[in-house]
């Protein structure tokens, strides 16, 4: 595509701007015609990230909202409020999945745009030779993306809006819907398709117009000609002091002993680590570039100098093909491994106090007798045992669902030291007051006192009302028995939702873990669950971990994005570069040779990029270990999520290569038949 010759676009642009008549519509409306096959790619590439941004913040709000929640008016109290999980689930999913394609979108559509700008300096260079201000050439060029922008915008916000409906199925399996006893049927909001809309002409134009503002600080001639080595070196360090700026602020945030929660201060650094790849980018992929470049350089001969210097040259090339990998692979991994450190992190410290050596677990109460026979039987080999059976109910004033707990069959069963490592604690009153219309409550509740009445609802609909009478201490140690009340047998009916039974069994040694084990697991008591202290941590921490939903729709979301923004540079890069291929084929470099070099040069690209964003996500995962070593944690637990980052990386790679190696072979046909 020639666009500095004659008939180029920047000969016509400034031939419209020397005639008066011609209208400012007129001019932008040849500038799109002109420049329409890079306007295609783009235009897709925004209605994709603008169909998955506005089907996930429909589901968003649809979750907000509670679409469908309107069906549960013939239901109980208890299973209405029970319902209402999945809904919070659906938020808690789609606001992380939100924000990561948001994020996403913000960082590759402005340098998208600024690539495509930066790319046709010289005829903004044209334009002002021929007199055009700087005023104009702005206005002219908001305009003139605005166009193909906002028809791309339009396309997939509606697009996004209707393929919300299944987008909201994919979410209502992962939250939990299934047996719920509602459908979680989304309603498609215009106001969110406006609002979708609103955000990403924002963006895009924010791009436009930093991208020109740029470029109107240089003088004409300076556009005219090749980017100056002084230019760039101002630039750079310009560049230089804003990233170590970033820089320093990471290490503090990351390493300094400040009085900041895990949380924020884990979610603050992976913006700070973002914010500094994004931008010291181009000095980044330079020197990654220079380096990973040696290895085809030396393995391919003439094909790998070619790359390596059209890479080294081509900055702006390079950046923009690199620039989705680095900054899918930072957000997306950093994101997973906070999110997971925090999971691992929180469930580590609830679990690390539990004193019980073997855990059990079933679903029905029926099998309480066998169990508890199993243990007598085992005599001195049980040092002492709790077991409970707990339930969920509703709570009237302020409603919600809490759980109830009985602790049974403690007689016999349990010795004076087990009972103080894995029975409630009373705190004040004292649990030999529980009885009929009496119940204790956990410590951690703080909205109810010694004397208080409570009223307790059941799955049929039928109020209890009760007197606190302890305030109690949970067994430490047991995240599944938070133990909102305590009651016993005879103070309530079990008469509410979702019973387990759970028995914490402590040995008299090491050596009898195995035997209790082997007794309990042998008795073949149906439903039963038996695990070691260190069996039920583990299985705790993975489902923890794996329960995060939201993170695969994030890494999905994300790796999409990444690959259509690849996509596109690549496109652009090629196309660029016909001209200088047609060149080369003239002077003799084959087609193969041409082909490889540029499948080389991506590759080196992709791998520059991944290469930051190792060194990035190191330094994430580095500040987890240290704040896991402050609160006592062992540094073994951090999270690393190498799998997600080789699957997306590979992912990333193969797409790359093979998209350059079809348009290359593509475009080359031209050169050859001319």
């Amino acid at each position: 595509m020639k666009r500095h010759g004659p008939n180029g676009p920047a000969h016509q642009a400034s031939s419209h701007l020397s005639s008066k008549r011609v209208s400012l519509a007129a001019l932008v409306w040849s500038l799109v015609k002109a420049h329409s096959a890079s306007y295609i790619v783009m235009s897709v590439t925004v209605c994709v990230t603008s169909l998955l941004f506005c089907s996930t913040l429909q589901v968003y709000m649809a979750g907000r909202m509670q679409d469908g929640i309107g069906k549960m008016g013939s239901m109980h109290t208890l299973r209405r409020l029970m319902a209402e999980t999945p809904y919070r689930n659906v938020v808690m999913i789609s606001t992380v999945s939100v924000l990561c394609i948001g994020l996403i979108s913000i960082f590759l559509v402005l340098a998208s745009v600024s690539f495509l700008v930066q790319d046709r300096r010289r005829e903004f260079g044209m334009m002002r030779l021929n007199g055009a201000s700087r005023t104009r050439i702005m206005v002219m060029e908001l305009c003139e993306f605005a166009l193909p922008l906002a028809l791309a915008n339009i396309v997939g916000s509606l697009l996004g809006s209707v393929l919300a409906v299944p987008m909201g199925r994919a979410f209502s399996g992962p939250s939990e819907f299934p047996g719920s006893g509602v459908s979680f049927d989304l309603r498609i909001r215009p106001s969110v398709t406006v609002l979708s809309f609103a955000f990403m002409m924002v963006v895009c134009l924010l791009g436009v117009w930093l991208a020109i503002r740029k470029l109107n600080k240089v003088p004409p001639l300076g556009l005219m000609a090749q980017e100056s080595v002084k230019g760039a070196k101002k630039m750079g360090k310009l560049r230089i002091a804003i990233s170590c700026l970033l820089v320093l602020l990471s290490l503090f945030v990351g390493f300094a002993p400040i009085s900041l929660p895990l949380d924020m201060r884990c979610m603050l650094l992976v913006i700070l680590v973002i914010c500094t790849v994004y931008a010291a980018s181009p000095l980044l992929v330079a020197g990654s570039v220079s380096l990973l470049g040696l290895i085809p350089e030396k393995l391919a001969s003439g094909p790998g100098i070619l790359a390596r210097q059209r890479a080294r040259r081509e900055t702006a090339g390079s950046t923009a093909v690199a620039l989705p990998v680095m900054m899918v692979l930072t957000i997306v991994i950093s994101f997973l491994a906070v999110f997971q450190a925090g999971s691992i992190g929180g469930n580590m410290l609830n679990l690390q106090p539990l004193k019980a050596d073997v855990i059990v677990s079933s679903d029905t109460e029926e099998s309480f007798d066998e169990l508890s026979s199993t243990i007598r039987d085992l005599g001195d080999e049980v040092r002492g045992a709790d077991i409970y059976t707990t339930q969920t109910w509703a709570v009237e004033n302020p409603s919600g669902t809490f759980q109830v707990a009985w602790q049974n069959g403690t007689d016999g069963l349990v010795g004076d030291g087990a009972r103080r490592a894995t029975a409630p604690e009373a705190v004040e009153g004292s649990l030999s007051d529980l009885g009929p219309g009496k119940i204790a409550v956990s410590n951690q509740n703080t909205d109810y006192r010694l004397g208080d009445k409570v009223t307790l609802i059941d799955r049929s609909d039928k109020r209890y009302q009760l007197t606190v009478a302890a305030i109690v201490r949970p067994p430490e140690g047991t995240p599944p028995l938070p133990m909102d009340f305590l009651s016993s047998a005879d103070g309530l009916p079990h008469a509410g939702e979702e019973e387990q039974v759970l028995a914490l069994i402590s040995a008299s040694s090491p050596s009898a873990i195995s035997d209790i084990t082997k007794a309990i697991r042998g008795a073949g008591i149906k439903g039963m669950s038996v695990e070691t202290r260190s069996a039920f941590i583990d299985r705790f921490l993975q489902r923890g971990v794996s329960g995060q939903h939201a993170l695969s729709v994030m890494i999905v979301g994300g790796t999409a994005l990444a690959i259509i923004f690849l996509l596109q540079s690549i496109a652009i890069a090629l196309s660029e570069r016909q001209g200088q291929n047609r060149r080369l084929y003239q002077i003799g470099v084959s087609r193969q040779s041409i082909v490889w070099s540029a499948v080389l040069e991506t590759g080196v690209n992709i791998l520059a990029g991944a290469l930051i964003a190792v060194v990035a996500i190191c330094v994430v995962v580095a500040a987890v270990a240290l704040a896991f070593s402050g609160i006592g944690l062992s540094v073994a637990y951090t999270p690393i999520p190498l799998g997600p980052f080789c699957l997306v990386g590979f992912l990333l790679l193969v797409i790359g290569v093979a998209a350059t190696l079809m348009v290359s072979y593509g475009t080359l046909k031209s050169v050859g038949s001319n």
